[in-house]
């Protein structure tokens, strides 16, 4: 593995009629020829870009642009660092 993001994923529970949110924290890896998230693979020449947006306080969303199409992520800790790693990677950077 080259590089690791974290992010968090909002399950949503209900409980004696009420709704109950909790937050999973989960991880994007980057290997020489892969991401990999969730349940998912994408080959490094299907990923096409990664992208960050700064949302309100202190949360970002990651954007990895695939061939299947856009997948978004919140993450707490800015994600420039994988991000570099990527186009590194790729050889865009």
């Amino acid at each position: 593995m080259i590089a690791s993001q974290p992010y968090v994923r909002v399950e949503r529970k209900i409980e004696n009629a009420k709704q109950l949110y909790s937050e999973v924290e989960e991880s994007i890896e980057l290997h020489e020829g892969c991401v990999k998230f969730e349940q998912k693979q994408f080959h490094i020449q299907h990923v096409y870009d990664l992208s960050v947006k700064r949302m309100a306080g202190r949360f970002f969303t990651l954007y990895v642009h695939t061939n299947q199409g856009v997948f978004t992520f919140n993450v707490h800790r800015n994600p420039d660092e994988f991000i570099e790693a990527f186009k590194q990677l790729k050889g865009t950077g």
